[in-house]
């Protein structure tokens, strides 16, 4: 597994049409067992209100869509 706890990175949350880029840090990392996939705990950086607003949205859209 190539990250570890503290590392930024930029994601790309997608949902439907939908696409928001955000950058994050590695809360948490974890490796798979048995070849599973690692299991990865983000904390997202919002920045500005705008992008508190824009992922908020977002959120919003997936749970209403579930």
């Amino acid at each position: 597994m190539g990250l570890s706890d503290g590392d930024t990175v930029s994601v790309e949350l997608s949902h439907g049409e939908r696409r928001l880029t955000v950058h994050a840090v590695v809360a948490n990392a974890v490796a798979g067992e048995n070849g599973e996939e690692a299991e990865i705990g983000l904390q997202f950086l919002v920045t500005d209100e705008a992008l508190n607003e824009r992922l908020s949205a977002f959120v919003e859209d997936v749970l209403g869509n579930a």
